[in-house]
């Protein structure tokens, strides 16, 4: 797993020793083509984060901040370090809905938010609830979901608009405005 362009480009990444799935270069790198026009400067939460690859790779790319959540956050700080890029990042080592909730209560907001629940876990519609509820998108802001394709079936809270759906091998990541 390595950061495929920007200031980190090529930097390889520490791996979670659990069995966390990172999210495929080819998959990253399609996700920050669709980005690249407007991660600039932008805010950007990565929920479950694990290695922290995908919010690295936004801020390697020029994201002004990235804020990464996990229950274990021990190789998202150890690739923060490494690829230089801790400076503008936030660790929340806690569950994904209560740094939601506490991110709300803080008031801070974000341009875009990435979540990839473990797959098959039941948490694909439980994060999206928690991020239609807790109001921290801006305007014009994008939630952006990854889920595997086994639970392809999930029908997404009434307050999330699905933009569009990217679809790849064994994964399916959907795009949504509130």
């Amino acid at each position: 797993m390595r950061i495929i362009s920007g200031s980190a480009r090529g930097s390889v990444l520490f791996s979670p020793l659990n069995n966390a799935r990172p999210t495929l270069d080819v998959v990253r790198e399609s996700l920050f083509n669709i980005l690249a026009p407007n991660i600039r400067g932008a805010a950007f939460l990565d929920l479950f984060s694990g290695s922290g690859a995908v919010g690295i790779e936004a801020l390697s790319r020029g994201a002004n901040s990235a804020v990464f959540v996990d229950v274990d956050t021990s190789v998202v700080r150890k690739n923060l370090i490494k690829t230089k890029l801790i400076d503008r990042a936030v660790i929340l080592k806690m569950d994904y809905a209560a740094a939601v909730r506490y991110l709300m209560l803080k008031g801070q907001a974000f341009d875009y938010v990435f979540a990839d629940p473990p797959y098959n876990a039941g948490l694909v519609l439980k994060t999206a609830v928690v991020l239609a509820k807790n109001h921290i998108l801006l305007p014009n802001g994008e939630i952006m979901i990854e889920y595997g394709k086994e639970e392809a079936e999930w029908v997404p809270p009434e307050e999330l608009f699905l933009e569009r759906r990217k679809i790849y091998s064994n994964c399916i990541i959907d795009f949504f405005r509130m």
